[in-house]
């Protein structure tokens, strides 16, 4: 008998890069090579739903098409993180939600985008046995203290610690994005299952040998630095900078890929004259044109200055563009991949090693087509998007078998 799985999405827009690369070309590609019926909730905010809809219907069919079918749901969430006082509002809200799905079609498996969705997919298997598959990407209450939305002895940061434990405690399996973040949530719940799924990239292509990439590119062979996504709660444009400065005597360019949001902000920041020495420009691409952009640098920059366990979503798309990774020792996920698979270099807090990064460079800058060549395998092999897919198909169908 045919089972059917619901993949659950709150707040996130639908025709954001992050939900199409990470949810929905998955989702495309699962139900394209199984015999599951493949489900995608939205719980969307209304203004969202009525500005987005023309889009909405062309997205419907595409699903449509590929085998997903499109369910949405309006909310009166507008914002995230929720407040305590509301949360309990907020919950009644996605428990009905997920509760008249899960009657009206025969929903097996939930599969839960973020705490919101975890925890209210957690409390329709207490009252119905319904399994779901818990998927943070990211640990919700420290990133919110590192965001500055709270402080770690809050009330809302404990409340979501101990909500935390309760999800994965009721969840049939919890996906992790790296092995680093698999062990804090193992850690939290010694008992759970937890399955290490990473971020994935769907415009990497296997590179044949170490040559596929030979030729100019088009900025020569000056050392060029990338940065790619937005900036701003976690990503500050001053650590960066901080880390360009002092670079200052090498001959390099530094590029910043921004969305459109903050293309104005981080440009008339980064063209005050104290930046002149950085030697920046901004751009903001479509998502399609990322690739070609990024592929012309020499090295991509993930650095922070708090403790973080993700692997985010630009480092292997810098890996796919076949950039090796200059990543903060306290970005304890990367750093972890990077030191592992030899894809980078793995920058102290303190700079102690900022020499040793500085001959990376110029040796990365002196053999790009090896560098590219072992980047790109990795990611291929990794993050493409058929391989992520796999193991989410897997995941699904070893957690609808089970007896959990």
């Amino acid at each position: 008998m045919t089972k059917n799985v619901c993949h659950t999405i709150v707040l996130d827009d639908l025709d954001g890069p992050i939900i199409r690369s990470q949810s929905i070309d998955v989702l495309k590609a699962v139900a394209g090579a199984s015999d599951l019926n493949i489900y995608l909730l939205w719980f969307c905010r209304l203004d969202r739903f009525w500005r987005f809809r023309k889009q909405l219907r062309e997205l419907r069919q595409e699903l449509n098409d590929a085998g997903v079918v499109l369910l949405i749901i309006p909310t009166v969430i507008f914002k995230d993180p929720v407040s305590s006082l509301f949360l309990p509002f907020v919950m009644l809200e996605l428990f009905l939600g997920l509760g008249w799905t899960r009657l009206r079609y025969n929903i097996d498996l939930f599969h839960s985008r973020s705490y919101l969705a975890g925890l209210a997919s957690a409390m329709i298997y207490k009252v119905s046995k319904t399994k779901t598959i818990f998927d943070p990407r990211s640990p919700y209450p420290e990133e919110n203290v590192s965001a500055g939305y709270w402080q770690s002895s809050s009330f809302s940061f404990r409340l979501w610690k101990r909500l935390e434990k309760w999800i994965i405690q009721h969840s049939a399996a919890t996906i992790a994005t790296n092995d680093v973040f698999a062990g804090e949530l193992t850690s939290t719940v010694p008992a759970a299952t937890v399955a290490v799924i990473p971020n994935n990239v769907s415009w990497v292509s296997k590179p044949r040998h170490e040559m596929d990439n030979a030729g100019p590119t088009a900025l020569g062979d000056k050392i060029t630095f990338c940065y790619l996504g937005s900036l701003g709660l976690w990503n500050k444009t001053e650590v960066y900078t901080d880390f360009l400065r002092r670079v200052k005597g090498m001959d390099f360019e530094s590029i910043f890929v921004v969305p459109d949001l903050y293309f104005e902000k981080v440009r008339s920041s980064l063209q005050k004259p104290e930046m002149a020495v950085i030697n920046a420009s901004v751009v903001s691409v479509p998502p399609e044109d990322v690739q070609q952009l990024i592929s012309t640098c020499t090295v991509g920059l993930q650095l922070m200055d708090q403790p973080d366990v993700r692997l985010s979503i630009k480092v292997v798309e810098y890996l796919a563009a076949g950039l090796p990774v200059i990543v903060s020792e306290n970005i304890s996920g990367a750093a972890a991949l990077i030191k592992q698979r030899e894809v980078g270099f793995v920058l102290k807090a303190d700079y102690s090693n900022l020499n040793e990064a500085i001959d990376f460079i110029q040796k990365v800058n002196l053999d790009r087509d090896a560098w590219r060549y072992r980047c790109q395998k990795l990611a291929y092999d990794m993050f493409s998007t058929t391989v992520v897919a796999n193991q989410v198909r897997a995941l699904y169908q070893e957690t609808l078998a089970s007896g959990q």
